[in-house]
This record gives C-alpha cells, sequence and structure tokens, in this order.
C-alpha cells in the first residue's frame, strides 16, 4: 500500500517483506511537491499525482526509484487523481494473460472486501444477468459472513436486496 498526502513531500510505502514482517518505504524526489494520488502500472512503474501533472519513476538497479520519462502519462494534465485500471472489459487476454503482466506475485495478493463484477449482478462473468446468476443468488441464500460471492450490495449477508439487484439487472450487461 503506498499513501501520499499533500501536506509532505514524502511517498510512503507499507508492504510485507521477504521475511513476513511489514517493511515501511519512504520516498522523496525534488520534483515531488504536495503529491495527491499514487498508482502503479502494471510493469510496476510508480506514477505521482502533483501540481496537476503526472510524473513516473521506476526501480533502479541499486533498488531505489528513478525518474521513469517512458510512460506515456508523463507531462499530461490531470486534476488530483489518476487512475491506472483494468476490468473484464477492456482485457486482451492475448496480451495481458502473459506472465510478466502483472508486477505482484499470486502468491503476495491478498484479497480486500467483496469483490464486484463489471456488471454487477452478472456472478458468472458472461456477459449476461441471467438464470445462471439467479442461480448462484438462490444457491448461495442466507450466506453471511463477508465471503459470499453472491453478496452484491456487501452488506454480508445473501437475501431479497442481492436477489433485486440480480433482476434490476437482468439481460445483456
Amino acid at each position: 500500500m503506498w499513501i501520499v498526502s499533500d501536506a509532505s513531500n514524502t511517498i510512503f510505502g507499507i508492504y510485507k517483506s521477504a521475511a513476513g514482517t511489514v517493511a515501511i518505504e519512504f520516498f522523496t524526489h525534488p520534483s515531488i511537491v504536495n503529491p495527491t494520488c499514487v498508482e502503479f502500472d502494471s510493469s510496476g512503474t510508480m506514477h505521482v499525482v502533483c501540481n496537476a501533472g503526472v510524473l513516473a519513476f521506476k526501480r533502479g538497479s541499486a533498488g531505489s526509484w528513478v525518474p521513469a520519462d517512458a510512460s506515456a502519462f508523463v507531462g499530461k494534465p490531470v486534476g488530483t487523481v489518476l487512475r491506472l485500471s483494468r476490468s473484464r472489459s477492456n482485457l486482451v487476454p492475448s496480451e495481458h494473460d502473459q506472465p510478466g503482466w502483472s508486477n505482484i506475485p499470486s502468491e503476495d495478493l491478498e484479497v480486500f472486501g467483496t469483490e464486484i463484477p463489471d456488471c454487477l449482478g452478472d456472478l458468472d462473468g458472461n456477459g449476461n444477468v441471467d438464470g445462471a446468476d439467479l442461480a448462484v443468488v438462490l444457491g448461495a441464500w442466507g450466506c453471511a459472513g463477508g465471503a459470499c460471492t453472491a453478496d452484491l450490495n456487501a452488506d454480508n449477508i445473501v437475501d431479497g436486496a442481492d436477489l433485486a439487484i440480480v433482476l434490476g439487472a437482468w439481460g445483456e450487461c
């Protein structure tokens, strides 16, 4: 997790070290002034928004962060936030499912919260809200405790509210 504050020119990284303990990294650079956002792309490049523009940094050979001017986002005018993300709707499997695409090893990934599909109600990911999704909700009816895939409104129980979401979104996404 990386944290910025426009009250500080330092970017803070908090992560699990190779030894399994919590590690904290501090990063400053003269070009970073009053940062408002930090994001990482799939190659591990750090993008920092400050002064309504984007700066990019990559890990150098010594492990420290160095400017990465090759990013397509460098110098682009933005507001206070830059969001780099991907979803099923813009995923090109032949390009993005390659081993080098993800810069986070799968064993280091942790799931936080409830995964929400691109099309709320499309629980099987086929691009439609249909009988198969209804079956998932009905099959999970009463499931509680936060580990329920069919808990579409994230209230920690699969119930009529989730059924209403599926019925309300019925059809092609």
